[in-house]
Formats: C-alpha cells, sequence, structure tokens
C-alpha cells in the first residue's frame, strides 16, 4: 500500500512539473522597482529570429524601453544561444538591413554578458544596443528585416518573420507609465 502511495506521489508530481513547464511563454516583462520613483522597465521577450543555422543555434532580439526619471531610453537586445561562442563584439556589431536600408548599431563592452549554461553547456551571450523610438519605428512598420550580428567567431544572419513584425507593432502600442 505505501509503495503505490508513494508512486502516485510521484506521478502527480511529475505531471504538475509537465503542466507547468508547458505554459504559455511571456510576450513582455514589465517591471518596477520598488522605492525608486520614477524607474521603470519594459521589455520584449524571447522574439525568435529566422535562421538557416542548425536547431542548436538561436538568435532573439528584443525592444526594451528604460524610464530613468523623466528621461526614456530604447534598446535593442540580442541574445544568442548555441553550441560554441560567437563571442559578440563590443562596438558596431549589429547590422539590420530594413527594406534594404543599412541601420548599425554599436554595444559598449560594459552591455554584453557571457555565461554557458551548466547543464546544456549552450553557450548564452547577450548585447544591448542603444536605439531611438524612431529605429524600432522604422523596424516594426517594415517589409522587410535582415539581421547581421557579428562576433570574433564568425558572424550570423537571420530574417524577421510576420511574428516578429508583429511583436514589435505590439510593443511599440504597450501604454508606458511614467
Amino acid at each position: 500500500m505505501y509503495s503505490k502511495q508513494k508512486n502516485l506521489h510521484v506521478w502527480l508530481f511529475v505531471w504538475i512539473a509537465l503542466l507547468i513547464s508547458c505554459g504559455t511563454t511571456k510576450k513582455y516583462k514589465i517591471e518596477k522597482e520598488t522605492g525608486r520613483a520614477g524607474y521603470g522597465v519594459t521589455q520584449m521577450e524571447n522574439n525568435l529570429l529566422s535562421s538557416n543555422h542548425t536547431d542548436s543555434v538561436k538568435v532573439y532580439l528584443n525592444a526594451q524601453r528604460v524610464l530613468i526619471g523623466k528621461k526614456v531610453y530604447y534598446n535593442l537586445n540580442v541574445h544568442y544561444q548555441g553550441n560554441d561562442w560567437l563571442k559578440i563584439k563590443s562596438g558596431p556589431s549589429l547590422i539590420l538591413v530594413v527594406d534594404g536600408q543599412q541601420m548599425q548599431f554599436s554595444c559598449p563592452e560594459s552591455a554584453m554578458q557571457r555565461s554557458r549554461n551548466i547543464f546544456s553547456r549552450k553557450a548564452h551571450e547577450e548585447a544591448n544596443y542603444e536605439v531611438s523610438l524612431e529605429d524600432l519605428q522604422k523596424i516594426a512598420q517594415a517589409e522587410s528585416v535582415r539581421v547581421k550580428i557579428f562576433g570574433h567567431n564568425g558572424s550570423i544572419e537571420c530574417t524577421f518573420t510576420p511574428d516578429n513584425f508583429r511583436r514589435f507593432q505590439e510593443f511599440l502600442k504597450l501604454k508606458h507609465e511614467k
């Protein structure tokens, strides 16, 4: 009797864990830091780009809005994950070709992070590029966007899908509290 009950608890735990892991992915993360008036971050999440690379390589391009006091800053956040390091370069390392027009963005060394997942052994790299609201509007309203990211170990190219355009348009429509 005890082992049947124990097995039931194990299966119940596994079933609940599966349900939790299959939940929907959030599109946006809105953070408010308490205790500091006039500070807020709104960030798009999990905006996966299309690429010809293997399933082991994923590139996300997310928009971010940062409010500090009365000043608003916009960023593009590149998140790369793969089996090998890309080692995204500081300086001009992100190029977007928006409806045939090239837009180049630079990232300071201080706005980059690298880590490796100890379980999957995947390399994770993030780089933040300051952009203008007008840049984000051009991207959202475009018909085609190609993304090129340059690293010390090569480069990677991706393209926008209809879902990527929709997500940028939705991000720009969000009401941002001041």
